[in-house]
């Protein structure tokens, strides 16, 4: 499927804003505690994508918290044939696994820690344009191939507790290194990019 990180970031749309207000309460409420964008991505699987292999997305957060909600924002109809997003129900609670490799579906290199379990079938939610699903960061998710003639796009965003530091020993090459340092709060660093004001 083809990514675009951070694009809220780029954008001055206040109708958009206003969207990510209300899941920013939303979120909250279902975390139970205060919580901040991480980071967003627009998503798009066109007709003949193939299937983006079961993976979790906490692994690939730099970040010293084990625990962080994505959303899952429908912009047209999901379904099978177009490639939904499909969630393998209670799989959070097994812990963080491996970064997943999303080309071959195995352990990134470097892993070392055994085999990986992965979930055989999950849960394919159907959702209409405007509809939203919101999961734990552990939760192993996948979308199968896109055997429709439609593209079907998204708009994902990453929560995290807003007590969250950032911390890169897992995650060196995220593309946020650089641009903020080491053990300090992600808060700040939200707050401007997602232009939501003083803390």
């Amino acid at each position: 499927m083809d990514q675009w990180l951070y694009p809220l970031g780029r954008l001055e749309s206040t109708a958009t804003l206003t969207v990510l207000e209300r899941l920013i309460a939303l979120v909250s409420k279902l975390m139970g505690m205060p919580v901040i964008p991480f980071q967003d991505a627009a998503l798009a699987k066109r007709p003949g994508h193939a299937t983006f292999p079961w993976h979790q997305d906490l692994p690939f957060w730099p970040v010293d918290v084990r625990e962080g909600a994505v959303s899952w924002l429908a912009l047209d109809p999901m379904d099978a044939a177009n490639g939904g997003l499909e969630l393998a129900a209670g799989s959070h609670r097994s812990g963080i696994g491996p970064p997943i490799d999303l080309h071959t579906g195995e352990p990134q290199e470097g892993y070392d820690g055994g085999p990986v379990a992965r979930p055989e079938v999950g849960h394919l939610p159907r959702l209409g344009p405007g509809d939203v699903v919101v999961f734990h960061a552990c939760c192993w998710h996948r979308s199968g191939p896109n055997t429709s003639s439609g593209t079907r796009r998204a708009w994902s965003i990453s929560w995290l507790p807003r007590v969250a530091r950032w911390d890169f020993t897992d995650v060196p090459r995220h593309p946020v290194r650089g641009q903020v340092s080491e053990g300090e709060e992600v808060l700040p660093w939200s707050l401007s990019r997602y232009r939501l004001g003083p803390a």
